[in-house]
């Protein structure tokens, strides 16, 4: 499931589920919500699985945010 929140509104941006996880399913779902949304100034906190490389693809920046 990938899911963008605004944070200050706590509205939902847009929500996705795909069968599969990875580099391909994140940047699909980041290219949708460029379409929909300016997020070039967006910082994304995501877990690890090729996400920063989903976020690269974009050339939006991320932090990394995973713990055991």
């Amino acid at each position: 499931m990938y899911a963008a929140i605004d944070t200050e509104s706590k509205l939902w941006l847009e929500i996705d589920v795909f069968s599969r996880h990875g580099t391909n399913p994140a940047a699909a779902f980041l290219h949708r919500l460029t379409e929909k949304h300016d997020i070039d100034k967006t910082e994304f906190l995501v877990d690890a699985g090729g996400y920063l490389a989903a976020l690269a693809r974009h050339e939006l920046s991320g932090h990394l945010d995973y713990s055991d």
